[in-house]
């Protein structure tokens, strides 16, 4: 069983330590710079790949020989970093367009 816990364990801690990454990214970035639609377009990119992340370490963990050796507290970390991300990703549509129209 601690070698199930360690093949379980360690993508998903990877998976999680680069959703981890490119969340502080999306959320670091400041959408006012002078590249506008540049930065918009990064923090979509990564707020994307949170996302892609965070659901494959969900999806190892809901693995049913995952969930005999692993605590469920393994999927709140990438739940997390989902709402983080969706919530960064929402704000970014509220100002820019009613600015230009659409």
């Amino acid at each position: 069983m601690k070698g199930l816990r360690w093949a379980f364990g360690v993508p998903m801690t990877v998976l999680n330590l680069v959703a981890c990454a490119t969340c502080y990214h999306a959320v670091s970035a400041s959408p006012y710079a002078q590249r506008g639609e540049f930065v918009l377009t990064r923090i979509e990119a990564m707020c994307g790949m949170t996302f892609a992340c965070a659901a494959l370490a969900i999806c190892l963990s809901c693995v049913p020989l995952a969930r005999q050796v692993m605590s469920r507290w393994w999927m709140a970390a990438p739940l997390t970093l989902i709402l983080i991300a969706a919530t960064r990703w929402a704000s970014l549509f509220q100002p820019y367009s009613e600015s230009t129209g659409m």
